[in-house]
């Protein structure tokens, strides 16, 4: 790929980016994350199909996990789950006694966290221990 190339999908991405609906621009990018990818070679395609389904089903599996070891995984994770898990370590280390990652695409996902005894995000609490989800917002 040459610069030209490069820099005329960046602004290409641009313009769609913000003309795209606002609930719609994360697929948006994930799309183009995979096209520009794909642009690069077979490998780096699947490098980014791969991550992008693991955390995916991770963020699905887990249903509470320990900060001990939220601070194992965490140079593990990818770069748009890192921040997130950091902000809730930060909280935890701040005296919050859980800290939740909840996906906002699920319609009343909120108040399936917070009334529900399953929940359907990710908790992060004080110490260690790792719970696996055996369903996901049912």
């Amino acid at each position: 790929m040459t610069t030209y190339t490069l820099l005329y999908t960046l602004l290409a991405a641009a313009v769609l980016y913000y003309l795209c609906p606002l609930r719609l621009r994360w697929m948006l990018l994930l799309a183009l994350s995979y096209i520009l990818y794909a642009q690069n070679g077979r490998q780096a395609l699947a490098f980014i199909l791969l991550t992008t389904l693991s955390t995916w089903a991770g963020a699905l599996l887990i249903g509470r996990i320990g900060v001990e070891d939220l601070r194992d995984l965490l140079p593990d994770l990818e770069s748009g789950m890192r921040p997130k898990m950091e902000a809730c370590i930060r909280a935890i280390d701040g005296g919050v006694r859980q800290a939740h990652i909840i996906d906002g695409r699920k319609p009343h996902s909120i108040l399936n966290e917070i009334f529900t005894s399953a929940g359907i995000g990710t908790m992060v609490e004080p110490g260690e221990g790792l719970e696996m989800r055996s369903s996901y917002g049912n």
